[in-house]
């Protein structure tokens, strides 16, 4: 699929999954605002019978219907809408169900009675509703920025999608929940490989050693998860249910997180440098979202509260939050995915809309309960007015957010940054190349944390100081003159110590280069460093090439003021010869005649 393509069919989805949370999220808002659920009046956790699902009741609040219908610990529901059974109920909603007591079964329409939503419920869902949206965005910059590699369109479809994967909890029954609960059904496990798959394939798409054996047997994650999406349907759909439904889940889950914790740690331990550190941050962040897919599947966390899964969801969320949490800070701070500035851009703009929001319904709230304005034309000029004066408000509330967001994430890169442009201007009045060099080495070393050698084209080779030569004909020099720019040593064949070389070109010319160490841990040189180090090299080299060619002119005049020098002196000498010559010829002496000289 072209890249273009495929960036309409990310935003296609992500238009879905986020249709698909503000609904869900519409009717969950409500709710919790109102503070209430309905419940049914009992505890109990799931069973089978006969290839159906059934709840097991395991305890009856005293009073409830279900109390005076005659249900007691050890009977099964089985619920007319099985889509129902495991959400957050309005109160007064009326369920049916069917009662079976010992061998009698009783048809059952039960009202939901109010029940106060816990804290923990709270938390668990705005934890859910977070991560959902955050796993949302990073899926959406990955696959815009990131179009190309299939490991990356990967990843960004398992982002994307596991918002549509979420559990449907506040929708009430109907069409739209059948909406939402299709491809819930249809999504939760198919995606499930996408993850091992990304961490097999990451960064170069070609798996070696142990990611490329278990990337040749991938086949097995794909029929388990064909297995487990169509029981998934089996089960939701009321068709067929059992004990091997549960074991069939556990084992696709259990299998996609080896693959995936085996996949991530084999690649650190095969990687270096600035990759191993990408290995390790994306070990850490994925690792938990897939401890998150175990846990749900482990019996404790199945436990139900009425027709709420309390524990489920807020272990679900903390984990998620969790995991999204850390694949944010480090591709914010470490750069795993090279998105440029683009998440600074969606972060201040998301955050100013969010705060917008917030502050046209506080203004508007306090404006209704101070000033009592009557007749619907005059509510609607309050409400434009008071839009109006958000709007104006926007400039000044974006500036604040993007001050707020550059020092929380980007001060110390943005800092390093002005230090070395600094430098850069400063160095155009140096006089000495030998001051130059040393104050440039310095500078670089400063903002990049590692070691710097300089190094200058003399005499058919590259020089620094004490440190050894190296010939103008080495893998490293001519990768330097071929691509024009900055360099990672281990992708060439030069034997050279050091993880970063930046050219330094004059006229398209390599006339030196700058060779970095690796940084301390093994951090890797982002995009946005590399092209700070790539401007301040050029313009260095710039300056230099400048003082050489004053130094070559001086040398010039120098040698041309002693060649008129000796010139005169020549000058001098000749005339004091030809005087000197004539003095010793005497005026006296005739010349011999020619018959004479025989």
């Amino acid at each position: 699929m072209r890249a273009k393509h495929w960036k309409l069919l990310v935003l296609l989805l992500a238009g879905l999954s986020a249709l698909a949370i503000c609904v869900e999220m519409a009717y969950g808002v409500a709710a919790l605002a109102r503070g209430t659920q309905g419940s049914l009046g009992y505890t109990g956790h799931d069973g089978y019978a006969d290839g159906r699902h059934r709840r097991i009741i395991d305890n009856v609040a005293p009073g409830s219907q279900l109390g005076l219908a005659g249900a007691v610990a050890g009977d099964t529901l089985a619920f007319d809408d099985n889509t129902a059974r495991k959400t957050v109920r309005t109160p007064g909603e009326q369920v049916g169900m069917t009662l079976f007591h010992g061998a009698s079964a009783t048809r059952l329409l039960v009202m939901a009675t109010e029940t106060p939503f816990n804290s923990s419920e709270i938390t668990g869902y705005v934890l859910v509703w977070a991560s959902m949206w955050l796993s949302l965005v990073l899926g959406l910059l990955t696959g815009l920025r990131k179009p190309d590699g299939a490991c990356y369109r990967m990843l960004s479809l398992y982002l994307i999608l596991v918002a549509l994967a979420n559990y449907v909890n506040f929708t009430p029954p109907g069409t739209l929940r059948m909406l939402l609960w299709l491809p819930w059904m249809l999504v939760f496990w198919a995606i499930g490989p996408l993850l091992p798959l990304f961490a097999l394939r990451y960064p170069d798409e070609r798996p070696q050693g142990l990611r490329a054996f278990l990337y040749r047997q991938r086949w097995l994650m794909y029929a388990l998860s064909a297995a487990a999406t169509t029981l998934m349907v089996a089960k939701h759909t009321d068709l067929y249910e059992s004990a091997w439904t549960r074991r069939v889940f556990v084992a696709t889950t259990v299998v996609e997180a080896l693959v995936l914790v085996t996949a991530l740690l084999a690649g650190w331990w095969e990687s270096k440098g600035a990759l191993r550190v990408r290995f390790g941050w994306l070990a850490w962040a994925l690792c938990v979202a897939s401890l998150a897919d175990i846990l749900v599947q482990w019996a404790p966390f199945d436990l139900q509260i009425g027709s709420f899964t309390s524990s489920w969801n807020i272990v679900n969320g903390m984990v998620w939050s969790v995991a999204q949490s850390v694949l944010t800070y480090a591709v914010l701070r470490h750069r795993i995915f090279d998105f440029g500035f683009a998440i600074n851009r969606t972060l201040v703009y998301s955050v100013t809309s969010i705060l917008l929001l917030v502050a046209f319904g506080l203004v508007e709230w306090l404006v209704g309960h101070v000033v009592h304005v009557e007749g619907r034309e005059k509510n609607v000029l309050l409400d434009g007015a008071i839009a109006l004066g958000v709007y104006l408000a926007f400039h000044r509330l974006r500036h604040g957010v993007e001050h707020w967001i550059e020092r929380l994430f980007f001060h110390s890169w943005h800092q390093a940054e002005n230090a070395l442009r600094q430098f850069v201007r400063e160095a155009a009045h140096v006089r000495s190349r030998r001051a130059l060099i040393e104050q440039t080495t310095r500078a670089l070393a400063r903002f990049a944390g590692a070691e710097v050698r300089l190094y200058r084209l003399r005499a058919g080779m590259f020089v620094s100081g004490d440190a050894p030569s190296i010939d103008i004909d080495d893998p490293l020099a001519t990768a330097l003159a071929e691509s024009r720019k900055p360099v990672l040593v281990a992708e060439t064949l030069s034997r050279q110590p050091g993880e970063l070389a930046v050219a330094m070109l004059h006229r398209g010319e390599l006339r030196g280069f700058v060779l970095l160490d690796a940084k301390p841990g093994g951090a890797a040189y982002r995009a946005d460093e590399l092209e700070v180090l790539a401007y301040a090299v050029h313009q260095v080299g710039l300056d230099l090439a400048a003082l050489d060619n004053e130094a070559l002119k001086s040398d010039i005049a120098r040698v041309e003021a002693e060649a008129e020098a000796l010139r005169i002196r020549c000058s001098t000498l000749t005339d004091s010869m030809r005087m000197l010559g004539a003095r010793m010829v005497p005026e006296s002496v005739q010349a011999v005649p020619a018959s004479s000289r025989n």
